[in-house]
This record gives structure tokens, sequence and C-alpha cells, in this order.
């Protein structure tokens, strides 16, 4: 099947434009990122919810526990505790443990 070349043409020049304006730094591409401890907390958060498929039941779990509407709504504190919670939900998923909820083997 022949390829259109016109078709090829544009987006060759969109991807160029678009390398053109985000060539810079990474702030020209994301604007300021906040770095407070909260701010990285709820990344990290968002990154494992994507990453793996039990993540968002993990955060609405949290957010039922401590009933709490949104993300936004949670304390530093309640933050810190998801954070600590997903985190180790995904190094027992990378080293291939159990999850840390389960009692031990007897």
């Amino acid at each position: 099947m022949p390829v259109d070349k016109g078709w090829q043409k544009r987006v060759e020049q969109l991807l160029y434009s678009m390398h053109k304006t985000h060539e810079s730094t990474p702030q020209r591409c994301f604007g300021a990122i906040t770095q407070t401890p909260d701010a990285r907390q709820l990344r990290a958060i968002l990154r494992i919810t994507q990453r793996y498929p039990w993540g968002a039941d993990v955060v609405l779990e949290h957010l039922d526990n401590v009933q709490a509407e949104t993300l936004a709504n949670l304390s530093p504190a309640q933050l810190s505790a998801l954070h600590t919670r997903i985190t180790a939900y995904a190094d027992a998923a990378q080293h291939a443990c159990g999850s840390p909820d389960t009692p031990p083997p007897a």
C-alpha cells in the first residue's frame, strides 16, 4: 500500500516544530514543579497507581478508611501513611513477596 507523502511530510513538520518548542529545559516543558514533601509523595503515589493495576484500589481503600473524598482532602499525615502503604505494596510486588497485610507463614 503506497504511503501518502504529503501526510508523511506534515507529520515530520509537526514533530520538528514540537521539538523546537520544547528543546530547552524541563521547566519549559512542564512548568515549575512543586518540590514540597507532600507534592513529591503525591507524585510517587500517582506513579505507582499508573504502574500497577491494583494501585487505584489501594488509594480508594485508604480514602475510605480515612473518610476523605479525594487525595487533595488528605492531611499531610494521612498522605504520608498512604505513601508508606502503597510503597510497601510496590516493594512487595517488585521483590515477589507477599502483601504487607498478610500474616507471616506458619
